[in-house]
């Protein structure tokens, strides 16, 4: 009950900030549903998103994976993640680093989750953020994050995450890490089918719809599509 109501707490406090990160999803399974994952019930991303879901998908998992936004290779975006489950527990860590050696911005996130009760997990993580310009210098950052999932009725999945509750400054500049509030949802109307969505906000910003789904052929093969809007962005993959 305890680590509820801490969770709880620090995700109402959350009042989201003005971006100096941008989080592009280099997951492959993440990627494939435009980003819509803070509440997949059965994957972890290593606490990426939703440092809930590593004490939540009952397994154990490793990914890796890049992405090109919008084409761009002075965008070029890899990742690789990790989670481990054992009991109400789970412990997960990932990177993230975007760009070149113009202009490069890292994450490096530990998470660290327990299931509070039967249906309901609670997370919480810290993320190392590092900014490097070239010409200009360095800058790194902590910032504390949180996350929530239940199953209000079974195949049906809600979960609510924040980073950067803590509001780290970058560097001597006292600019402030991106501060980002997503609330998701996620359905299983069949076990061979995954529906999503999530919703992301930053101050100064439109939230962000995110809209992805996941087809599975006897657990081979993977047909996954998704939308995002603002920027208008559209994802479709097989595996």
């Amino acid at each position: 009950m305890r680590c509820f109501s801490l969770v709880l707490f620090l995700l109402s406090a959350a009042s989201p900030a003005m971006a100096s990160f941008e989080e592009t999803p280099a997951d492959a399974r993440v990627f494939g549903m435009a980003g819509a994952g803070i509440a997949l019930s059965d994957y972890s991303q290593g606490g990426t998103g939703n440092p809930a879901l590593t004490a939540w998908c009952g397994t154990q998992s490793v990914s890796a994976g890049a992405a090109l936004p919008f084409g761009l290779s002075d965008l070029a975006s890899t990742a690789a993640s990790a989670g481990y489950q054992r009991g109400r527990y789970g412990l997960g860590a990932s990177l993230v680093t975007t760009g070149n050696a113009l202009y490069r911005e890292s994450t490096l996130r530990a998470a660290l989750a327990a299931r509070c009760f039967g249906r309901i997990a609670a997370g919480i993580g810290l993320g190392g953020r590092h900014l490097a310009i070239e010409r200009y210098g360095s800058a790194a950052a902590v910032g504390l994050d949180a996350g929530l999932i239940g199953e209000p009725y079974e195949g049906i999945t809600v979960a609510v995450a924040a980073e950067n509750l803590n509001r780290p400054a970058l560097g001597a500049s006292g600019d402030e890490a991106a501060q980002t509030l997503c609330c998701g949802a996620s359905w299983r109307p069949v076990s061979q089918a995954t529906l999503a969505v999530q919703l992301q906000a930053q101050q100064g910003w439109p939230v962000q719809l995110r809209i992805g789904q996941e087809l599975r052929w006897r657990e081979r093969l993977f047909l996954r599509a998704g939308f995002c809007d603002r920027p208008d962005q559209a994802s479709l993959g097989f595996g």
